[in-house]
C-alpha cells in the first residue's frame, strides 16, 4: 500500500509540474501574441520583428504539444504497468 501511495503521489506531482509548464508556455504565447498585435498596428506581417515573434509563438506551441505528448505517453505507459 505504501508503494502504491508513493507512486500515486509521484504521479500527481509530475502531473502538476507538467500542467505548470503548459500554463507558463500559455502565458508566454499570450504575451507574444499581444506584442505581435501591437507591432501590427504600425507594421506589416512581413516586418522582421513580427516574423521573429511569429516564429517564437510557433516554437512555444510546438513545446506545448511535445509536453502534452509526453504526458499522454507516460499515462499510456503507466496504464500498462
Amino acid at each position: 500500500d505504501k508503494f502504491i501511495a508513493a507512486a500515486r503521489e509521484q504521479q500527481l506531482k509530475l502531473k502538476a509540474d507538467l500542467e505548470k509548464r503548459i500554463d507558463d508556455i500559455d502565458k508566454q504565447i499570450k504575451d507574444s501574441e499581444a506584442e505581435r498585435a501591437a507591432l501590427l498596428v504600425k507594421y506589416t506581417p512581413e516586418y522582421p520583428e513580427v516574423k521573429k515573434i511569429e516564429a517564437r509563438i510557433e516554437n512555444l506551441n510546438r513545446s506545448k504539444d511535445a509536453i502534452r505528448a509526453e504526458v499522454s505517453k507516460k499515462i499510456e505507459t503507466e496504464g500498462k504497468t
